[in-house]
């Protein structure tokens, strides 16, 4: 006996009410067939998978899905479709396809082309009508695109999210007038303060609800969000092509100079933003607290007008009232980090690791005894922040993962050059600070990698539980690592005896 499965797709969500639809249609010349190929046993067991307004392009679809997993646990030997565009518009996510239901011994067919998969003639042919198929989606997508770029042009909104401000109908934007008098409002207030955070603390505070209805403090968006408001030209009465600005058919909120006017602000900001943050953006985004949240830049002026920037907790700059759990002078993160690196480089026992697993030459080997002495401090600085993938700030320190092969090239352009593809990642480096994050005094410290030294540490914590001088947790917060860590190298330690 054959157990087959009927699968029917439709792209669109057009006709989908009708009592007799497309879906219907499919599901019926699927059953139809089955039915003819009684006397080869194949039998139909309402195993039916139906994806409603779900594209082709993409393998992305519940029904599909939970089509796939009856075929991973064996339940289906061969699945009936309409026709093979139903299955996939893509060649290659056929490809993907074929590949498991070749693994699993499962065929399918297509009730209106008929194809068989056994024979290269079979196999060319498919190919062919997908190569079509997935043609034909692409056209359509390129058709679609140059309609909305046609329209675009002539002023006409193209549909998506409905700004705060206007309502949607029939395909026009039209003014709603109890949330229009919140855009100028917001239009207003920035121009005034020159400020996103202060706009939003205000907002808050519910120093604006007396203006506008709508700017309760139940309604306070993020300062992305803000930010997109105050950008949005469509509040000008502007439509967005491409990278020029047209006069759109719908009416504006605003004059037309408050706009330029805020977008002159903006401007200035974003430039003010960039001005000596060139060394920090080599760390943004690479940096996180020991719990996982988010590090950011800020910065403080002195009354002389010096400059003094900070890594924070992201929380901190929001306009939130967020005490920050973490702050660091920039500076100073700079130089631990360029300084732990070059200890950790500089250390025998690394360079020995260094020469085994990156396959060096002698001449490569002696070559390391120069690289971690360069005499261009701010070029040492800038490598060795290029070179960071992940720095971690917990609580006593900061584990500090970089990519050494990656440092060593940048370094020297023509070392390492036949071994480019060799590269040593995640060499940890802990730097212990003091609780208090903001001392000026600090001490570094490496963590080796060998199995010995793991294997010695898991022996040190086991005696100071075994002897009570301290708890897991205590273990943990003292050597910056997480508990799970603990009680994985004392297992270790307990397992080699």
């Amino acid at each position: 006996m054959i157990n087959c499965a009927i699968y029917t797709r439709k792209s669109t969500e057009e006709g989908l009410d009708l009592a007799y639809n497309s879906l219907h249609a499919q599901f019926d010349a699927c059953l139809a067939y089955i039915k003819s190929q009684k006397q080869a046993g194949w039998i139909y067991d309402d195993a039916h998978f139906e994806d409603s307004a779900r594209s082709g392009s993409s393998l992305d679809r519940p029904a599909l899905k939970r089509l796939l997993k009856e075929v991973e646990n064996g339940n289906i030997q061969m699945i009936v479709i309409h026709k093979i565009d139903r299955l996939t518009r893509s060649l290659s996510d056929f490809c993907r396809l074929a590949e498991i239901f070749e693994s699993k011994g499962v065929h399918f067919v297509c009730v209106t082309q008929h194809l068989d998969t056994s024979s290269s003639v079979g196999r060319l042919s498919l190919n062919m009508l997908l190569s079509f198929a997935q043609f034909e989606r692409e056209i359509a997508s390129d058709r679609m695109k140059d309609k909305i770029r046609a329209s675009r042009r002539k002023g006409r909104w193209t549909g998506g999210r409905v700004p705060l401000g206007y309502r949607a109908q029939n395909g026009e934007l039209l003014i709603d007038q109890d949330t229009a008098p919140a855009i100028k409002v917001l239009f207003a207030t920035y121009i005034k303060d020159k400020s996103v955070s202060a706009l939003r603390r205000k907002w808050k505070a519910g120093l604006l609800a007396d203006q506008s209805s709508y700017l309760k403090i139940s309604n306070v968006p993020s300062r992305g969000a803000l930010y997109s408001i105050l950008k949005n030209p469509i509040y000008a009465g502007k439509i967005r092509c491409g990278d020029s600005l047209v006069r759109g058919k719908h009416s504006a909120l605003i004059e037309e100079r408050i706009w330029v006017c805020a977008q002159r602000e903006l401007s200035k900001q974003s430039h003010q933003r960039k001005v000596g943050g060139k060394a920090a953006s080599h760390l943004l985004g690479k940096i996180t607290g020991n719990n996982g949240e988010k590090i950011t830049r800020s910065h403080t002026k002195h009354r002389n007008g010096q400059r003094y920037s900070y890594y924070v907790c992201s929380m901190s700059t929001r306009g939130e009232n967020v005490k920050a759990n973490y702050r660091i002078g920039e500076k100073r993160l700079h130089d631990l980090v360029a300084n732990a690196i070059r200890n950790h480089i500089s250390h025998i026992e690394r360079k020995i690791a260094l020469v085994e697993v990156l396959n060096l030459s002698a001449e490569q080997a002696d070559k390391l005894n120069e690289i971690a002495r360069v005499d261009n401090a701010a070029a040492w600085l800038s490598v060795c922040l290029n070179s960071v993938e992940r720095l971690t700030l917990k609580p006593a320190s900061i584990a500090i993962q970089y990519d050494a092969g990656k440092l060593l090239r940048r370094l020297d352009e023509s070392f390492l050059q036949t071994k480019g593809s060799c590269v040593l990642r995640t060499q940890v480096e802990t730097v212990t600070l003091s609780q208090n994050a903001r001392s000026t005094r600090s001490i570094i410290r490496s963590n080796s990698n060998s199995v010995l030294d793991e294997r010695d540490l898991g022996r040190k914590w086991l005696s100071m539980l075994a002897s009570s001088h301290a708890s897991m947790h205590e273990i943990a917060q003292e050597y910056g690592v997480a508990k799970s860590t603990v009680s994985r190298k004392i297992s270790e330690a307990l397992e080699v005896g």
